[in-house]
């Protein structure tokens, strides 16, 4: 979708701008960030920091606005979207979906990975742009894959070869992401498995897992519609 011919990518663009410009005024500082602007704040299991911020897209031609996920103020994953106009209305494009920088190192997505219950740092930006979206009312996402991703193109291959290794299939497919064309459709929100099917040890990690992603629905869907002026610094556990 990002990256076709010039005349395009331009009207990709106004599309994005004219849906920001038909928002009410309270979701511009979201829409339309003049600086990074946080959505949520939340604890890990063990009290580590982390934030959601919104903020115009830091990665060239992959879409016009980008969620950052932070873990202790190091982003571990980041997506990157448009809004687009197509025959059923208005939807969203993921333009790209990045994880932490190259030089911080595995350890520090999985030490993200354990303070959220097993939750991956992917899975967490992308639970909170669902919450986003549904906000605006846009419920149809489409998301570029490995292989229409910009980088792929002709005249960026030789240049980004050494660079571009993201896949983005098995991630779509683990949230029911289906293959379109060269894109994949996503699903407006994730599907939980009932607690009823999990295996009895493990029910206790999906609930707070299942309370953790509740916690950020409801948080930015607050901060968003200024029904809070501080997101919460630490969950209160049900348990």
């Amino acid at each position: 979708m990002r990256g076709g011919r010039v005349s395009n990518r331009a009207q990709y663009i106004l599309d994005h701008y004219r849906f920001v410009q038909s928002l009410p005024e309270r979701y511009l500082p979201f829409f339309l960030p003049k600086k990074n602007t946080s959505l949520v704040k939340f604890t890990g299991k063990d009290g580590e920091d982390f934030e959601i911020h919104c903020s115009s897209s830091g990665f060239d031609r992959e879409g016009e606005l980008m969620l950052s996920l932070y873990f202790n103020k190091t982003p571990v994953s980041r997506l990157t979207f448009s809004i687009i106009s197509t025959r059923k209305g208005y939807t969203a494009f993921i333009g790209g979906l990045q994880g932490a920088p190259k030089d911080t190192g595995p350890e520090i997505i999985k030490c993200a990975t354990r303070s959220c219950y097993g939750l991956f740092p992917k899975r967490i930006i992308f639970e909170a742009f669902c919450t986003l979206m549904a906000i605006c009312n846009v419920t149809e996402f489409l998301a570029v894959s490995e292989h229409s991703h910009v980088f792929r193109q002709l005249r960026y291959r030789y240049q980004k070869s050494k660079t571009f290794v993201a896949v983005y299939s098995d991630f779509w497919k683990s949230i029911a992401g289906k293959p379109y064309r060269n894109w994949y459709i996503l699903p407006p929100k994730t599907v939980r498995k009932p607690l009823s099917d999990i295996a009895s040890k493990k029910r206790a990690e999906y609930r707070r897992r299942y309370f953790l992603i509740d916690h950020i629905h409801e948080m930015i869907s607050h901060t968003v519609n200024e029904q809070c002026s501080q997101s919460v610094e630490h969950i209160n556990e049900p348990w």
